[in-house]
Formats: structure tokens, C-alpha cells, sequence
């Protein structure tokens, strides 16, 4: 009993001191790892974090749990996180949302620079689609300018909501162009595609998803440009921005990524890093990725911290031109 008494005492010991967090990411990963996701089952965030978190959960010999929480652009479930205990077995999948709703809303719950602790870029986007409805006499880019620039035009594009990257996509497309299109928002990006599709709205920036490619296929929609650097490679026969007439119109669209809660201990952050970085290299993982439009990155946490401090300046100075204001 005394042996006992004395092995309890020294591992009680041992979980106070500072070696506790090295043994937990040693043992690290001992029971299934949450994932929470800020939207519905089957959108593109969704279709992301299942497709790389079932490749890193096979790496690492823990399941993932996909937890969805819809609602308030993310702001649900990114505040679960910030509360989360710091174990690594909370994590969330944002999206550039992460940073626009600290931008968007005064009094959120948490910090995103205080109560987070960014593990790495799963996905960066490499542009948006912009597309239009059929009915539309415009077959590229400067013809729908001219079209929008004609006394008593009444041209709009739709979102998926106040302040997110289809909503600033399409401002930054109202300044470079000199023009003003009237926005109308949606809940969300696919009932703004279906609205388009039912001529409720004229044109509209996506990310080039298999549901839209199948839309172009069935000439349902039209894709006049494209917002990247560069023409995306599934459809190369449509032109950039730049090309189509717009100058300094480059838009790469949301990066996805992982984020911990803050005082997660660093090993753990670094596993979770290096595991994700490996799994972007798969092609199981890769092909369904890019064909979503997205370039696989899997990028180091430092990387990840800068993207975020970097996009919130972007963004911020966005909302300001275009006259988006904090709610």
C-alpha cells in the first residue's frame, strides 16, 4: 500500500509539473479529435474539412468528429473553440470568415488574436468564378460593364451575406469598374447560386465548385471571367479579370485552416501541423481539393499567423471603400 500511496503521490506530481504537457503530446492523439465546422453538412467548408481530416485521423490512428454548428457566419462555433479546453482535442475549421466577422461585428465573445492558437492552412483559393444569368446580353466582362454603365440599368450581384468574400469580391468588382451594381445578400452561397439561376439576380462571384461546373455545363449559367492570378486550369478558356479589362482585379477568395484554442501546448499545435502538411501531399486528397478550387497547403503556423494579420488589413481597408460598416 505504501508503494502505491508513493506512486500516486509522484505521478501527481509529475501531471503539476511542466514535463505533463510534453507526456500529453507524446501520447497525443488517445481519444477522438473534434473538429467543429461553422456551416451545414455538404457546403464547401464542410466537403473541405472532411476531406482532409479523414486523411490525417487515418496518419495519425485517431477519428475525427465533424461537428457542425451552423449559424451567425461561424460566430457559434468559433466561439465553442475559444472556450474549448486547450488539449488538442478541440479544434476549428474557419474560413476567411474568421477574420471578416471581427471586422463585421463589434462585441464578439472572444479574440481571434487572443483566444486562438492557428495550426495551419488546409486550403488556399485560388479565385472566383464570375458568373451570370443566361438572359444576360453580356458575353465577357467589358460588355457586362457596359451594360451596368447604361442610364436606368438595373444590374445586381448576389452573396452569401453581408460582409463575406462573395459580398467583397463583387464591391471590389463595383470599384475597379467605376460602377455601382446593387448587392443582394443571401444565407448563404449555394440559395445565391439558385437565385441566379432563377434570374432573381444577374451575376454573382463563386468559387468554381463541381455543383456550378455542372450549372455551366447545362448553360443554366455563364462564367465570363475568372477573379485569380491567373486562368484556373479546369477551365481555361475563361479569362481572368485583368484580361477581360479590369485592371488590378486579383482576388484569390477564402483560405481554409485549422485553429486550436489558445494555451494549446506547442507539440501538440506542431503534430496536428506536420500530419495535415503530409496529408495535403496525398492524391486522394489533392484531386477532390483542386477540383473544388482550391490549392492544398497544409502551410507552417507562422504562415498561418501572417495570412491572418495580413488578410484582416486587406479586408479592413475593403470595407471601408466599399462602406461596409460595423454592426
Amino acid at each position: 500500500m505504501a508503494c502505491n500511496f508513493l506512486r500516486g503521490v509522484a505521478l501527481a506530481v509529475l501531471c503539476c509539473s511542466p514535463v505533463a504537457p510534453l507526456l500529453a503530446a507524446d501520447t497525443y492523439p488517445a481519444r477522438p479529435i473534434r473538429l467543429i465546422v461553422g456551416l451545414a453538412p455538404g457546403g464547401t467548408q464542410d466537403l473541405i474539412a472532411r476531406t482532409a481530416s479523414r486523411q490525417v485521423a487515418a496518419q495519425m490512428g485517431q477519428n475525427f468528429v465533424i461537428d457542425n454548428r451552423d449559424g451567425a457566419t461561424g460566430i457559434i462555433a468559433t466561439d465553442l473553440v475559444a472556450k474549448a479546453a486547450p488539449d488538442g482535442y478541440t479544434l476549428l475549421h474557419a474560413s476567411s470568415d474568421f477574420v471578416i466577422n471581427t471586422l463585421m461585428h463589434r462585441n464578439l465573445p472572444y479574440d481571434i488574436y487572443r483566444d486562438f492558437a492557428p495550426v495551419t492552412i488546409v486550403v488556399n483559393g485560388v479565385g472566383y468564378l464570375m458568373l451570370v444569368h443566361p438572359a444576360v446580353a453580356a458575353q465577357n466582362v467589358k460588355e457586362f460593364v457596359a451594360l451596368a454603365k447604361k442610364p436606368g440599368s438595373r444590374l445586381s450581384f448576389g452573396s452569401g451575406g453581408i460582409g463575406n468574400n462573395l459580398h467583397l469580391a463583387g464591391e471590389l468588382f463595383n470599384m475597379r469598374a467605376g460602377m455601382r451594381l446593387t448587392h443582394v445578400p443571401y444565407k448563404g452561397g449555394a440559395p445565391a447560386v439558385n437565385a441566379l439561376i432563377a434570374g432573381e439576380i444577374q451575376s454573382l462571384f463563386v468559387p468554381p465548385t463541381p455543383t456550378v461546373l455542372q450549372q455551366l455545363k447545362t448553360g443554366r449559367l455563364r462564367a465570363v471571367a475568372f477573379t485569380g492570378a491567373r486562368r484556373w486550369a479546369l477551365l481555361p478558356e475563361v479569362p481572368t479579370m485583368v484580361e477581360g479589362g479590369i485592371a488590378d482585379f486579383v482576388y484569390s477568395g477564402a483560405w481554409h485552416g485549422w485553429l486550436a484554442p489558445a494555451k494549446t501546448p506547442k507539440e501538440i499545435i506542431a503534430r496536428l501541423q506536420a500530419e495535415t502538411q503530409k496529408a495535403m501531399q496525398e492524391p486522394r486528397v489533392r484531386e477532390p481539393l483542386i477540383a473544388a478550387g482550391y490549392d492544398p497547403a497544409g502551410s507552417s503556423t507562422a504562415e498561418f499567423v501572417r495570412a491572418i494579420k495580413s488578410d484582416a488589413l486587406k479586408t479592413a481597408e475593403l470595407m471601408r471603400a466599399a462602406g461596409i460598416k460595423q454592426e
